[in-house]
């Protein structure tokens, strides 16, 4: 298939800049829709996941008195749910902030995308600038990231008062759910972004996981920190690895090729050629002096 060409083409690592090594396509001038678009695009994709943090914190209730059952909201514990004020806030504010930006902006990307998908202008869009880094086949592959953002976290606060071993599960089969769906398509047209989102599952999977280990009341202090050591390990490493992969295969040729940094390289390689030639000139007259 293309992907998997892709994938043997690119290698282990990969042979040069990634912004280099992007499709090129026919450009045209962009009109002011494309620059509305833009930037409803840009406003939405920074702003997803606080709007979406925000709206389901309205459906995250605790359980505070056992002995009537009622809940109130976690961060507004003198509101009791589903009554009055709370049932106001989740139905004008909660719901339709789900509706229209969870679900809807990843169906306005869907709808986009496949629209920008047919045109052979498409680095004149911004969510064409973002289709570059995915194949011919995945071309929608970021709504599919938003969607997963939205069901993770709606799935946190819909299991909230479960116990915590159930949490785990239920988030752990939705991030597995996802790891093989990556690594079935391998959506991103780059081998070493397709292994750094591939690893970056495993990670949160692993995380989630021994992290819930570590907090067992039946494990000594001792234990407790080993798992939290390994834990912090385990993600600095992650880490350390996605940063330097990020340096050098985003920026290190592009960086490398820029007019204005060519020049500062070029002076700092003057002076350096300079220095050098005033040193090997004065070298024998200290060598003379030496001698004497």
């Amino acid at each position: 298939s293309d992907v998997y060409k892709r994938q043997v083409h690119g290698g282990n690592e990969m042979k040069g800049s990634m912004l280099n090594s992007l499709p090129t396509v026919n450009q045209r001038e962009p009109t002011k829709l494309d620059e509305v678009e833009g930037s409803f695009v840009v406003v939405l994709y920074t702003m997803y996941p606080t709007i979406i943090s925000v709206a389901l914190k309205l459906f995250k209730c605790s359980e505070i008195d056992s002995y009537s059952g009622e809940s109130y909201l976690s961060f507004q514990p003198d509101i009791l749910c589903w009554d009055g004020s709370h049932l106001f806030l989740v139905l004008t504010t909660g719901v339709p902030s789900l509706l229209i930006w969870g679900v809807g902006f990843p169906m306005f990307w869907l709808y986009f995308s496949h629209r920008v998908h047919k045109r052979e202008d498409k680095n004149v869009s911004v969510i064409g600038k973002f289709m570059d880094f995915y194949s011919k086949e995945c071309y929608f592959w970021e709504a599919i990231v938003y969607f997963e953002k939205l069901i993770v976290m709606g799935i946190t606060v819909a299991i909230y008062e479960f116990d915590m071993d159930a949490k785990v599960i239920v988030v752990v089969s939705t991030l597995s759910v996802f790891y093989f769906l990556q690594l079935r398509f391998l959506p991103i047209i780059f081998a070493d972004m397709n292994r750094l989102e591939s690893y970056s599952f495993l990670v949160a999977i692993f995380t989630i996981t021994v992290g819930n280990v570590s907090i067992e009341p039946s494990n000594s202090a001792a234990v407790r920190i080993l798992l939290q050591t390994v834990i912090r390990i385990f993600n600095y490493v992650f880490f350390i690895y996605w940063t330097s992969k990020f340096i050098s295969s985003l920026l290190g040729e592009k960086i490398l090729q820029n007019a204005y940094v060519k020049k500062v390289l070029e002076k700092v390689r003057t002076y350096i050629n300079k220095k050098r030639k005033t040193f090997s000139l004065r070298r024998p007259n200290l060598m003379k002096t030496k001698l004497q």
